[in-house]
């Protein structure tokens, strides 16, 4: 026969267990976390980020012509990148003039920015004079001297 000695213990709340209806040894107990490790650390969005930059720079093994050179994957892709726009692929040829245009953006805003920080110095008529006779000045002297 059967031994009968793992009986369940009745439950000391005066409900039915059933759907929606957990034993009590098995509910959440007042004041405690349901997930008392929490969240691993390091485990967000910037932790994302970070492994991809990890990856992008990370440095491969690229044969080029009859030699192996190490160089980052970044760098291997855009020469491929480039390899296939110059054979004509066209959308590898679009990747290449959007992203140049890209960087000309960037560079033109980082002039005007510049240009912003340092203004260009303002002459006037009368600073131009001056440089003008200095330079006559100096040209007749250095051709006094020739002769």
């Amino acid at each position: 026969m059967t031994d009968r000695s793992k009986k369940p213990k009745p439950s000391t709340h005066s409900y039915k267990v059933g759907y929606r209806k957990p034993p009590s040894q098995t509910q959440f107990k007042k004041g405690v976390s349901g997930n008392p490790k929490g969240r691993p650390r390091g485990a967000t969005p910037g932790r994302a980020l970070k492994l991809a930059a990890q990856e992008i720079f990370r440095p491969i093994r690229v044969k080029e012509g009859d030699r192996i050179v190490s160089i980052e994957a970044f760098r291997a892709i855009l020469r491929q990148v480039v390899a296939n726009a110059a054979k004509g692929s066209g959308p590898a040829q679009r990747l290449v003039v959007d992203f140049i245009r890209q960087i000309e953006h960037g560079l033109a805003a980082q002039a005007v920015a510049e240009d912003k920080e340092n203004p260009a110095p303002s002459y006037t008529d009368e600073d131009r004079a001056r440089a003008l006779a200095a330079f006559i000045a100096k040209t007749q002297a250095m051709q006094g001297l020739k002769t």
